[in-house]
């Protein structure tokens, strides 16, 4: 299976771009019309759609990853410039004890149990907890985390349409360095995502060499 991953320098001038910005149900619409068609309710899962959004003080990125190539073509033509590779030689390199740098927008989050006075509900994580988060979530999937830095972003949120209640996501962006100790557990982990929230931006775990 060969993972593909597309970057796309936003134009913020754009007006679809601007609503994708402002609404994360529509962001997800407008990627998934980039995936094949015919694949039913569980489009996301089967094409493996995961997406994040980076922002630096000059350039707004989309980064996108997908099991299919994406069909670029459906983008609105002034979008923003796009160029896709293949993840292959990455997923092949990753080695025991590589040292590597991370990036991954999470959505920090854990169910209360039974005998909690709301047993069930989700309680968003915060602050230490939200580290601990994805230090136990990188260690389940195959990395002893080094370095960690997190950076609390603002929640994602999307609306429909009037009848259907918006989302909502709490989302931390933890930045740093690790260990690989499970190269599989790692593959399979970066090709389907980390935590809630996929959908909508968070989940998708960067690699890169930590030389």
């Amino acid at each position: 299976m060969t993972l593909w991953l597309t970057r796309i320098q936003l134009n913020l001038r754009d007006t679809a771009v601007r609503r994708d910005l402002r609404n994360a149900i529509e962001l997800h619409r407008t990627l998934m019309t980039l995936m094949p068609d015919g694949l039913g309710d569980t489009a996301r899962q089967q094409t493996g759609l995961l997406y994040r959004i980076d922002e630096t003080p000059t350039t707004t990125q989309l980064l996108i990853q997908s099991q299919h190539a994406p069909d670029l073509t459906k983008l609105p033509t002034s979008y923003g410039q796009a160029a896709t590779r293949t993840l292959d030689q990455l997923l092949d390199n990753l080695t025991t004890g590589a040292y590597v740098r991370y990036r991954i927008i999470g959505n920090p989050t854990k169910r209360n149990p039974r005998g909690h006075s709301e047993p069930g509900k989700i309680r968003v994580l915060r602050g230490p907890d939200a580290d601990q988060w994805w230090v136990q979530r990188a260690h389940n999937s195959g990395l002893t985390i080094n370095t960690l830095t997190a950076t609390h972003l603002d929640d994602v949120r999307g609306t429909k349409n009037k009848a259907t209640a918006p989302i909502r996501h709490a989302a931390t962006r933890f930045d740093g360095t690790a260990t690989i100790t499970q190269p599989d557990q790692l593959r399979h982990a970066i090709t389907t995502g980390i935590g809630r929230g996929k959908s909508y931006g968070c989940g998708l775990l960067s690699l890169a060499a930590n030389h």
